[in-house]
């Protein structure tokens, strides 16, 4: 009896390793899930993953350079404008401005302002150099500025010019032309950044000297140099330019009646009409210049000639875009 109980343990024993054994070998052959090779679809490209990768490290590198700015404020001059905050730069002893990279004499790069004084100040001279074009813009602040830019020596010249009532401004950089393509982004937004100080720049600005001096440049520009024998302007080609050079100083729908009334166009260029001249204040009789509120003037003459007798004649300034321009001209008849 103790035999057989011996007997049943060992066949017991036996069988259970058997068993055992089966279910090792089962799990070496079944396949799993997690292991499986898995098809390529054609909807997830290996190629595509890559590109993804490649783009997210591209996205992640420009957030890495974007330009950090800052304000460059100047008290003197009272103009601001915005560069990168890691340019060094050095103010000038005098207080007109600042220069980028100073100990850099690879490159040029500065703002400053300056007193205009008209028939002397050249603020456009370096627009009489060779290869470099001058282009009428209006910046991102709404100052209406002239560029001064293209290739020159080697390098690449390019300004910002703009003049406000007695002041003047500049922005130059003079750098190689690759530094210029590379950095062309930053330098136009500093340009378009550039602003003056509104709450100096008023009405109060606008003395009778000053009026008198817009309403002179008015006539200069309404009337430039022509050629004698033929009443040709000289420096304009159509009306369209003429219109465009006046409207720097004066609201552009007065300018296009003026210039109609008295400019023709021909196929060989501009011609003035020959008819008397419209009526203006002269310096040489009395005249008074009357504040209607902080952005509006009125420079007003009465007085009389042969042609027209007894008149007010007035010319209305307004304060537009960080300057002061001629909007109206009013001719009245007295008795």
């Amino acid at each position: 009896m103790k035999y057989k109980k011996t007997l049943l343990t060992v066949i017991f024993i036996i069988l259970l390793s058997i068993t055992i054994g089966c279910n090792a070998e089962d799990d070496v052959d079944m396949p799993d899930d997690s292991q499986t090779e898995e098809q390529p679809d054609e909807n997830n490209d290996p190629k595509d993953n890559n590109s993804e990768e490649k783009d997210s490290k591209n996205k992640d590198s420009e957030e890495n350079n974007e330009i950090t700015w800052k304000t460059y404020n100047n008290s003197r001059f009272e103009f601001n404008i915005k560069h990168p905050e890691k340019w060094p730069y050095e103010e000038s002893q005098n207080g007109d401005g600042i220069t980028f990279f100073k100990k850099d004499d690879s490159k040029d790069i500065r703002i400053y302002g300056s007193n205009y004084m008209k028939d002397i100040s050249t603020p456009y001279k370096n627009a009489d150099e060779k290869n470099l074009i001058k282009e009428d813009i209006i910046l991102d602040t709404g100052i209406e500025a002239t560029i001064i830019k293209g290739e020159t020596d080697d390098k690449y010249h390019y300004e910002m010019v703009y003049i406000n009532n007695n002041r003047e401004y500049h922005f130059i950089s003079l750098t190689s032309i690759e530094y210029y393509n590379k950095n062309k982004y930053t330098l136009d937004k500093m340009v378009n950044s550039f602003n003056i100080d509104m709450d100096n720049n008023n009405g109060a600005d606008l003395t009778k000297e000053k009026a008198i001096s817009i309403e002179n440049e008015y006539m200069d520009r309404l009337f430039p140099q022509r050629e004698a024998d033929s009443q040709k302007v000289k420096d304009f080609n159509s009306k369209e330019e003429l219109i465009n050079h006046i409207s720097q100083i004066a609201n552009r729908d007065l300018v296009k009646t003026y210039v109609n009334n008295y400019y023709k166009n021909q196929e060989d260029g501009l011609y003035i009409i020959a008819k008397g001249g419209p009526t203006r204040i002269y310096e040489d009789k009395p005249y008074e210049l009357k504040k209607v509120d902080n952005e509006e003037y009125h420079l007003v003459q009465k007085t009389e000639d042969q042609l027209r007798g007894k008149y007010t004649f007035t010319v209305k300034f307004s304060y537009k875009n960080n300057k002061w321009i001629i909007t109206d001209r009013i001719f009245e008849q007295r008795e």
